[in-house]
């Protein structure tokens, strides 16, 4: 089975690559009953929440920029495959000129250390918000927050600390490339971002966490989701996205679409929907 899927966006080509999946229980959406959501997803008889883990590949002629690292061994054998991934694409750590964290959330970032704890992206520099530094870097923000954020804290420290020499922050709108930039998705976390490319012509939108469980928050955007440390900014996020993506017809996809995949938002009289090309 593959674990990528590419398109050519003007002068720039975009790979989607999977890291694999898991479950989550029904507790993410904590305004919402067990049953109704096996309602919405048509099938009483669902025992969690799936959901895939995926990484962006962009290419510009000379320059490839990896968004987000990957789970690495956080979730056990059921993801972490992103080397394998890589290697698909005929691309090693080695190669990649810039590392772009969306945010400091597990799944994104440890896939970027060994087991030694030694960078694997060694020759990136590594760019991620200003806004998502400083909230992480600041101990008077998890003085209150509880769980999960207390444990994800040292993960995302880990990773500062490994990347100490490499980390540039911008603005969460800056310019990481000709035609690439930040898009500022505050919610999921105050910094977090999603990525867009520009080809002139065409568009496209890696969105991150905007969209953890597809099944989900495509028919219900506005629920309330666990993970969002603003769960009422993230959920406005989550509809002005959808909204844009739909009207505008740009090209999505996202760090926990199933897939992988590239492919068009569609509104619909019961939310969205995700069509491919």
């Amino acid at each position: 089975m593959s674990r990528i899927i590419s398109k050519t966006i003007g002068d720039k080509t975009i790979t989607i690559l999977n890291d694999g999946g898991t479950e989550f229980g029904f507790d993410l959406f904590p305004g919402k009953e067990e049953q109704e959501l096996k309602h919405i997803l048509g099938d009483a008889s669902k025992t969690g929440l799936s959901t895939r883990f995926n990484v962006c590949l962009i290419e510009i002629e000379n320059e490839k920029i990896l968004v987000d690292a990957g789970v690495g061994n956080a979730f056990g054998p059921v993801a972490g495959f992103l080397p394998e991934a890589l290697e698909e694409a005929g691309i090693t750590p080695a190669q990649i000129d810039k590392l772009v964290i969306s945010h400091l959330h597990p799944d994104h970032i440890c896939g970027s250390w060994d087991d030694e704890g030694k960078p694997i992206f060694n020759n990136a520099e590594v760019i991620m918000s200003n806004t998502e530094y400083n909230f992480w870097t600041n101990a008077n923000n998890f003085i209150s927050v509880g769980e999960p954020l207390t444990s994800w804290l040292p993960v995302a420290q880990e990773f500062l600390s490994i990347y100490s020499k490499q980390v540039n922050t911008i603005s969460p709108k800056g310019d990481i490339s000709s035609g690439v930039s930040f898009h500022s998705l505050p919610g999921h976390t105050p910094g977090h971002c999603g990525v867009m490319v520009d080809s002139g012509t065409q568009q496209f939108l890696f969105t991150s966490d905007l969209i953890v469980i597809e099944d989900i928050q495509l028919q219900i955007p506005r629920a309330e989701f666990a993970f969002d440390v603003d769960k009422q900014l993230a959920s406005t996020m989550r509809v002005e996205c959808l909204d844009m993506l739909a009207t505008d017809q740009i090209l999505f996809s996202g760090g926990h679409i199933h897939g992988p995949k590239i492919c068009n938002v569609v509104a619909t009289d019961k939310g969205y929907q995700l069509e491919t090309e």
